[in-house]
């Protein structure tokens, strides 16, 4: 999903001010480059280097990838970045006027609540007025079932 997204968004902060912005190109302008490493191209933009100049005070990032179909389990990264300009990196991307690389931690994510807009669908799974959402299927893996909080309707029964 991360080398195939043509997406994803990414929180940066310093000090009191945080900024989460999305970045895109085309279906491959993310590369994994090591495990636990990857990469992306800042492209030319407005030039605000609100991301960029985050990264140079803070390196700590978090980056999510969704597709919202519905279904796919969504990427969260979190790590801390370093901005490169040399030529190898540079080559590495098209276009690209400064390398972003990450290393970092993936952690993935329930697609419960994401909606199908592919599809035109909201996702089963949210509450509204009148409408009691059926139990996401992870809740029933016996690994998952008596750690769930105790008010969880969910939970296994007598514990």
């Amino acid at each position: 999903m991360i080398e195939t997204t043509p997406f994803f968004f990414i929180a940066t902060s310093y000090g009191d001010y945080t900024d989460c912005s999305m970045r895109s190109g085309m279906p491959g302008f993310v590369k994994i480059v090591a495990p636990g490493t990857i990469e992306f191209p800042e492209y030319d933009g407005n030039s605000m280097y609100r991301t960029l100049g985050n990264i140079k005070c803070n390196p700590s990032v978090g980056l999510l990838f969704v597709k919202f179909d519905g279904k796919t389990t969504r990427i969260r990264i979190n790590g801390h970045a370093t901005i490169l300009d040399d030529a190898e990196a540079l080559a590495r991307h098209h276009a690209a006027k400064l390398v972003v690389r990450v290393e970092c931690e993936m952690f993935s994510n329930c697609p419960r609540s994401v909606h199908d807009l592919e599809g035109g669908r909201l996702s089963a799974y949210l509450p509204h007025p009148g409408y009691e959402p059926p139990a996401p299927d992870w809740k029933s893996r016996d690994y998952i079932k008596n750690i769930l909080p105790a008010n969880d309707p969910y939970r296994r029964q007598g514990n």
